[in-house]
């Protein structure tokens, strides 16, 4: 059962893929933070994603591994061939490593190296990986299974799914705090959401990767309509007609992992048949609540 402690381990629905975690010590309650509780699956047939977590370092030589591929504190990714070779360094010390990882060609099976068992005991890990976030790992599988992470506020409005996008400062988290207020509206995440294909519909799911507001679920809902967010003084939406300004919008605010091929290939076509089949609207809106009335049509 979800939530049974000292399991070494436990299985986590993200974006509807299944995440299996594993540890060679045991998984409680308290090793994650409190964020993925509602993430939380009862055993399944099969998962997507495995990750398993390690107690010390495998024997390599960084510099013998492979290329760099991407390089950018805490990161450097090296291609190893058969495998990706992920590693995290401390921005306090030079050339400290504290996490490593070594992950599939396909980004379906993680193996997480700890250095020592020390912080992982401690709990509290803000990702299921234990990196700074899950992000740069679990954004390279979503285009496999026709999804993809965007930088957006997700939220079911009588079930409808409603996606709000647009970069840091855009005012994500201001239009979650105000549909927070309506009973009516149930909040998925105020800072990341997955878009992903399911038959013929498109859905918004929820994610634990939240901003300013701490409620995440792992609910979705068919999408019904994008908007494009705009802080002002007014409370305006205007319906943006070009197929081609709404795929160029959604690529730009992809969460975006170290950048292969394929990756981009994928996420270009999903862009490209979101705009296709949803309506997509530029939103102006101040914090008086009044945008909440102007997309919903009641007070509440």
């Amino acid at each position: 059962m979800p939530g049974k402690a000292g399991n070494l381990k436990r299985f986590y629905q993200l974006g509807g893929l299944v995440i299996q975690v594993e540890a060679t010590l045991p998984l409680l309650d308290s090793t994650f933070a409190s964020k993925f509780h509602s993430f939380l699956v009862s055993s399944p047939q099969k998962a997507e994603v495995l990750i398993k977590h390690f107690f010390s370092f495998p024997p390599l030589d960084e510099e013998s591994v492979g290329p760099i591929v991407y390089e950018y504190p805490p990161w450097v990714i090296r291609d190893g061939g058969q495998k990706w070779h992920y590693f995290c360094y401390s921005p306090w010390e030079e050339k400290a490593l504290y996490l490593m990882a070594i992950v599939s060609r396909d980004f379906s099976q993680i193996n997480v190296y700890h250095p020592a068992p020390t912080i992982f005991l401690r709990g509290g890990l803000p990702s299921l990986t234990a990196f700074p976030t899950d992000q740069v790992l679990l954004a390279q599988v979503f285009p496999q299974f026709q999804g993809a992470y965007f930088h957006a506020a997700g939220l079911i409005y009588k079930g409808r799914g409603l996606v709000f996008l647009g970069p840091s400062g855009e005012g994500k988290s201001s239009i979650t705090k105000l549909f927070k207020q309506f009973s009516a509206a149930q909040i998925l995440c105020d800072d990341r959401v997955i878009i992903r294909q399911g038959g013929e519909k498109w859905r918004v799911y929820g994610t634990w990767s939240h901003g300013e507001v701490p409620d995440v679920s792992s609910s979705s809902a068919p999408l019904q309509e994008l908007y494009f967010l705009k802080q002002g003084k007014n409370n305006r939406r205007r319906l943006i007609t070009s197929k081609f300004e709404v795929t160029m919008r959604l690529i730009d605010l992809l969460v975006k992992p170290h950048p292969i091929f394929t990756w981009w290939e994928r996420v270009i076509t999903i862009c490209q048949s979101i705009a296709q089949s949803m309506p997509a609207y530029e939103l102006e809106f101040d914090l008086s609540g009044e945008v909440v009335k102007l997309l919903t049509g009641c007070p509440g």
